[in-house]
């Protein structure tokens, strides 16, 4: 006999299968009908992420109004990545934009000082990758490094790949294929035909947004 939800817990439970039939996740086969269904019967539900999901995926399909309305439906309920995006956009004023990238940097420092592994890789991210974010070197590698150890499968691949494009000493080469193999053992084909390529041919395409 099933218990019966509260709407929040409904809502976080569809947010969660739309992801898994978004990514193929979890031995789901990725359906991006059945990912669109579940995340708009979450962003009815006023659930942020959801909401994020559903704007990406429309937009993805060249439903850009549909697009930009549950993106600031998101963002109106402070969610981190739709703030982030918006901030993006060249029609804001200088106001405007500062405010999106301060409340979006907010957003994302709260989630990964709890320990979220996957928000800590998110932001780390975003230091490392976004010249807006005027993000300090030292402090998007140390969330890297703390997502990595909690064993997020992307962490541990960017990480690897990090080390390896720094100036090759032994002790850099060691961690790029120590970071690598922890990847490949929790599932990231990338990570493993890099490693093939590195101990094959002394060298490996270091994409940085794998």
């Amino acid at each position: 006999q099933q218990l019966s939800l509260s709407p929040e817990a409904n809502a976080e439970r569809l947010c969660k299968l739309g992801m898994r039939y978004r990514y193929g996740e979890d031995g789901v086969q990725a359906d991006d009908e059945q990912a669109r269904k579940c995340f708009l019967e979450a962003s009815q539900l006023n659930h942020a992420e959801a909401q994020f999901e559903l704007a990406v995926l429309v937009g993805e399909n060249g439903e850009q109004d549909e697009a930009d309305r549950w993106l600031r439906r998101s963002a109106n309920l402070g969610f981190g990545p739709a703030l982030s995006a918006l901030a993006d956009d060249s029609s804001l004023s200088e106001e405007e934009h500062d405010d999106y990238i301060l409340k979006a940097r907010a957003w994302y420092l709260t989630r990964a000082t709890a320990g979220d592994a996957k928000w800590q890789f998110e932001y780390a991210d975003l230091l490392l990758g976004k010249p807006l974010y005027k993000g300090d070197g030292e402090e998007g590698f140390r969330w890297l490094k703390a997502s990595a150890e909690q064993n997020y499968r992307r962490a541990c691949s960017r990480l690897g790949h990090r080390y390896l494009r720094a100036e090759v000493t032994e002790h850099t080469t060691q961690q790029g294929i120590h970071w690598l193999s922890r990847a490949a053992d929790l599932g990231d084909a990338f990570a493993c035909k890099d490693l093939g390529n590195l101990y094959l041919q002394g060298h490996c395409d270091s994409d940085a947004k794998r």
